[in-house]
């Protein structure tokens, strides 16, 4: 009997085989094998970024069958033949749904079955202008934008070739909510003007401090501008996994991979500045010519890759005595230890001669500096960052990473040693950072590490000091409940500089983020902090006709921060539209703003001193529209009430509006037009007592800015490796400040070639 039930089995067998090769025409793959089932194994990540997709959901269609992915975006499903005539599903939130049938990928050419295990990689696409794919800043780990409980901007890759640029600033002033004023970054109106003198953003290179350990600045011309990759910026407070600095945001720098084949891509790229319209502000300062070059080459042999750029950028500028010229190398080494352990090391140096334009000579001559018709002095500022990680898996669900780095700052001009007015310092910014991860099950993830700054500090401007910061945090993400993430975490700061007093700060963060219906609701309110800078507390020089005085009593800052906001997507047949709306409300205690006085030799006077109380309450709209499935246009409205609850003023050097607006027109598939405006409400508030130094100093007015570009792919048209971009920057020579006593660039019309090997 049972030879009989074993017979009509096999029979039965035979008959859906064929069933399935003459609807699927997949068994002839699966007749090489005489086993009754495979296993799939597949690696699912992003495809425009390449990293992994985490928690992926991975299932047979019809079926109860099914997976996830772990850390690395792998995943491993064994499937019986009975279901190759079905499909195989890929979900993750944020991208378009993967649907293929098993049988296609048994018949694909591509197809390789190995020991019946069949190995695949499944690229998912992010869906149509919603918030963006994944993002690592947030949590320091991996993250689908949607599931974050901040907002959140991402700038691509393309975003910033396309514009022709060679610094970051320029790239960051269309990002939603930013400001940027001369060498000071501001989220959402959290800084103002500070002399280029401490930061309230935490800027990060592939997660590293980039900050400088004398001044606690950015410096734009040490970021390898050619090699980034994208740019994530978190608004609001990041103190809880970032520290100081981070107190208004974190904006991380994420430098492209190594290409599997020898890459070799290279950019050049030449314009002019427009002469002034009025001949009273016309001068004779030769070539107004700017132009670089930059070259990159990459490949990956065995377990061994790397990336490295050259970069020399020449600055004729479009004023008098603001020449530059500036020569950069930036390599990353990528080593495969074994399967589990990643090894990677960063070098980056930048040597930069700049002439030292600070302020105008008058508004009726705005193009020549204060100092004309005396020698431009001129600064060498010399960056060099190595930094060295570590990641090491020690099972699908645990993995560790060890970063440690140092950032060296080295800045002297030209005047004479025994000059009270020589501004010379040597900074090195030390960073030591282990950091764990784990998923504990399917609803908990946490991150905890210990990280150490220690900046010092050689100086003939700040003196000999030393600043160190100790802190350990942790981060847990919740998932108990369907389509809600709690966010919970902490950090502990021990901060001293120069044996002055202990500041231990704890920053808590609490983050709830909702997705129901396509759309997303999300609140986070946390603490933040930040030490003042070795340069806040210790300057002591004369500068440009200002004396700037130390302060030894300058406490650390700490803010306390909300949001709550909303993510929807409407998608119709040929109009998709994404709209975020946010509230925020952060309340700052310990402000800390640089104050002008005159002295008694009627000398204005700089000193940074804390402002008890500040407050900055706004909010941010942002749309996004794809019209007729190729026409993007995209808009974002800040608005913001930055105020000093002391005097009950408004915050100086802060717009109350801010409106981005971006259009992207495809005329052929190969040639595309794009346009931005830029509109900034007049500065309401500044210093009056730089009328003392700055001739015409109230001079401001709102900010409106058009650029455009044409953008054109030979590739497409006749199969040859070269895009070619015309960019027209303030294309209507609208004349505005940036900051106090110095006028914006004038129109600027550039032209770049880009070649890809």
């Amino acid at each position: 009997m049972s030879k009989h039930i074993n017979k009509l089995i096999l029979v039965s067998k035979i008959i859906l085989l064929s069933i399935i090769f003459y609807n699927n025409q997949s068994v002839l793959l699966y007749s090489q094998t005489s086993k009754q089932s495979i296993i799939l194994k597949g690696i699912i990540s992003d495809s425009l970024v390449n990293l992994p997709l985490i928690s992926s959901n991975i299932r047979i269609s019809n079926t109860e069958i099914g997976t996830k992915s772990d850390i690395k975006g792998n995943f491993s499903l064994q499937i019986d033949f009975l279901y190759f005539a079905n499909n195989i599903e890929i979900n993750y939130p944020g991208y378009q749904k993967y649907t293929k049938s098993i049988s296609s990928l048994l018949n694909s050419l591509e197809t390789k079955l190995d020991n019946d295990i069949l190995y695949l990689e499944f690229k998912l696409v992010p869906n149509n202008f919603k918030s963006q794919s994944v993002i690592i800043s947030a949590s320091k780990n991996v993250q689908n934008s949607q599931d974050i409980p901040i907002s959140v901007s991402i700038i691509e890759s393309d975003f910033i070739k396309s514009r022709s640029q060679n610094s970051l600033e320029r790239i960051l002033q269309y990002i939603p909510g930013v400001e940027v004023n001369n060498d000071n970054i501001s989220l959402r109106g959290s800084s103002g003007f500070t002399f280029g003198i401490g930061s309230r953003v935490s800027l990060l290179l592939d997660g590293f401090p980039m900050l400088a350990a004398d001044n606690g600045d950015m410096k734009f011309d040490a970021l390898p501008f050619y090699n980034i990759e994208r740019i994530e910026v978190i608004k609001g407070s990041g103190s809880a996994l970032y520290g100081t600095s981070a107190i208004g945001g974190v904006i991380n720098i994420i430098t492209s991979p190594p290409t599997e084949d020898l890459s070799i891509k290279s950019r050049l790229f030449s314009g002019f500045h427009s002469q002034p319209n009025y001949d009273e502000w016309k001068f004779d300062g030769g070539n107004l010519i700017n132009s670089g070059v930059d070259l990159n080459i990459s490949q990956k042999i065995d377990n061994f890759s790397y990336t490295t750029s050259l970069t020399y950028f020449n600055q004729k500028g479009y004023r008098l005595n603001d020449k530059a010229e500036r020569y950069a190398i930036f390599s990353k080494l990528y080593y495969n230890i074994e399967d589990k352990t990643f090894l990677d090391f960063t070098i980056n140096h930048t040597n930069n001669q700049q002439e030292n334009w600070v302020y105008w000579k008058s508004l009726t001559q705005p193009f020549l500096p204060d100092t004309y018709p005396a020698n431009s002095e001129n600064n060498t500022s010399i960056k060099t960052a190595g930094i060295l990680n570590l990641k090491h898996i020690i099972n699908e669900d645990n993995y560790l990473v060890l970063k440690s780095g140092v950032y060296n700052t080295y800045f002297n001009n030209n005047v004479i040693l025994d000059n009270n007015t020589l501004r010379k310092s040597d900074a090195n910014s030390i960073n030591i950072d282990a950091q764990y991860n784990s998923k504990i099950n399917e609803d908990v993830f946490i991150t905890f590490g210990i990280n150490n700054i220690t900046n010092l500090v050689n100086s003939i401007t700040y003196g000999n000091n030393n600043q160190n910061i100790f802190s350990t945090y942790f981060q847990s993400e919740l998932n108990h409940v369907d389509n809600l993430i709690v966010t919970i975490g902490a950090r502990l700061d021990l901060e001293n500089t120069s044996n002055l007093n202990n500041n231990l700060i704890f920053s808590p963060k609490l983050g709830l983020n909702y997705n129901i219906w396509d759309q997303q609701f999300r609140l986070s309110a946390g603490r933040g902090f930040r030490a003042p800078s070795i340069a806040e507390r210790f300057s002591n020089i004369n500068f440009q006709g200002f004396s700037v005085e130390q302060n030894l009593s300058l406490k650390a800052e700490e803010s306390i921060s909300f949001e709550i906001g909303t993510n929807k997507n409407l998608i119709f047949d040929d109009y998709s539209l994404n709209i975020d709306c946010a509230v925020f409300y952060n309340k700052f205690n310990n402000f800390i703003d640089p104050s002008i006085n005159i002295n008694s030799e009627n000398v204005p006077v700089i000193q940074f001193k804390n402002i008890v109380d500040a407050q900055i309450l706004g909010m941010e709209l942002s749309v996004k529209q794809l019209f007729f499935n190729f026409i993007g246009f995209e808009s974002s409205l800040t608005l913001m009430d930055p105020r000093d609850l002391v005097t009950n003023t408004t915050l100086k050097y802060r717009s109350k509006l801010l409106w981005y607006n971006r259009l992207i027109l495809p005329i052929t598939k190969s040639l595309q037009f794009q346009a931005d405006y830029r509109y900034k409400e007049r500065v309401e508030n500044i210093d009056e007592n730089l009328k003392l130094q700055i001739s015409d100093y109230d001079f401001r007015v709102p900010i409106n800015v058009v650029d455009f570009r044409v953008l054109y792919d030979i590739n497409i048209d006749f199969d040859l490796p070269i895009k070619l971009a015309l960019n027209v920057n303030n294309a209507f020579n609208y004349y505005f400040v940036e900051m106090v006593g110095s006028l914006a660039p004038t129109r600027f019309v550039n032209f770049q070639l880009e070649y890809a090997y």
